[in-house]
């Protein structure tokens, strides 16, 4: 039989993985999925139990679409019941000084599922440690991996042929609210939105590619260490030089150093303002310049208060080194691109 047109959801919590699969297959779905409450790995679903559906007992959907099942071990939670029925007749007495380090010391040893480095206070937070998602029934698996403490997020596909992995920067937000990710490719600069598809509830992420199109995709929970193996085998593809995030106060996007035996030579750019200063370590020399020219190719420089013009020639796309060549010389000099931070210690300086 053939199922069209909207198919009520029945209640499906309490029952096992398998018959809750069986039972919505019977009625017309076909794109039922399921995520563990811990994120392990099912492996037979009849030793799984439903806890929570995606869709509410009773609502009409339709039956093409997706309906998330949230199970439990149904070993775990047997033996979690038995142990509160245990010892019913006669209560222990307990050393409480012991009972209360036992627990502190639980606590502390506490780990979270398998797909974040959070442990079981903090991953529903959505803002710390690191998480891993990948796609579920394509041709192709879809990985991505959420760093907070690196501040970037990296996306993959296990597809034999792959042999990259982008990385884009974190710009603001969390995964509670919205994760916004910021990518630049030359002159080129992109966003995507990513957070859990429920508040507090890491199963599913949800990933707005546009944000003037208001459709999803939606990927899954998946094993941390597997997923950094995988990368562990891809070219990084960094897409984040330039960009700004929420925790960033520098105007300057792009730096360059030149190291002599006992000074720095500097370069310091703001692609907002049109502005490179080229400056020293030494003894708060700087010139302040403006430029024209494309950042991932080659820009000019002009001195107005000195006359004259460099020519800084970027050797690999945005963010890489550069050649610089002074008006009126025949020889380049290679600067080496280095944080922004390092060279605005010595920026201060010539400001004074």
């Amino acid at each position: 039989m053939i199922y069209t047109g909207y198919v009520e959801v029945p209640d499906l919590v309490s029952m096992s993985l398998d018959t809750a699969f069986t039972t919505m297959k019977n009625i017309g779905f076909s794109a039922v999925d399921a995520v563990t409450d811990d994120g392990s790995t099912i492996w037979n679903n009849s030793k799984w139990k439903v806890v929570k559906q995606s869709v509410d007992a009773g609502k009409k959907v339709n039956a093409d679409g997706r309906i998330t099942l949230t199970v439990t071990s149904i070993s775990a939670s047997s033996a979690a019941s038995n142990s509160s029925d245990a010892g019913k007749t006669e209560k222990p007495v307990v050393n409480e000084s012991k009972k209360s380090e036992s627990d502190s010391n639980n606590k502390k040893s506490e780990k979270g599922p398998s797909y974040t480095t959070n442990d079981k206070t903090t991953y529903k937070n959505g803002n710390s440690g690191m998480y891993a998602y990948k796609s579920i029934g394509g041709q192709v698996d879809l990985y991505y991996i959420i760093d907070f403490d690196e501040g970037v997020v990296y996306d993959f596909s296990d597809r034999n042929a792959s042999t990259e992995c982008t990385k884009g920067k974190i710009v603001s937000g969390d995964l509670n609210s919205t994760l916004i990710v910021g990518y630049r490719e030359g002159e080129e600069y992109w966003e995507n939105g990513l957070f859990f598809k429920w508040k507090n509830q890491p199963d599913i992420l949800e990933i707005q590619l546009d944000p003037e199109i208001d459709s999803l995709v939606e990927i899954y929970t998946t094993d941390l260490n597997d997923a950094l193996k995988i990368k562990e085998n891809r070219k990084i593809i960094d897409l984040t030089k330039g960009i700004k995030n929420n925790k960033k106060e520098s105007e300057y996007e792009l730096a360059y150093a030149r190291v002599y035996d006992d000074y720095t030579l500097y370069y310091i750019i703001d692609e907002d303002k049109k502005v490179c200063i080229f400056y020293s370590s030494s003894d708060g020399w700087g010139q302040y310049g403006e430029f024209t020219g494309d950042l991932s190719k080659k820009i000019i420089v002009t001195y107005p208060s000195e006359g004259y013009s460099d020519t800084l020639t970027f050797l690999n796309g945005y963010g890489s080194d550069v050649d610089s060549l002074i008006e009126g010389d025949t020889k380049s000099f290679r600067y080496k691109c280095v944080s922004v931070s390092e060279a605005e210690k010595y920026l201060k300086s010539i400001h004074k």
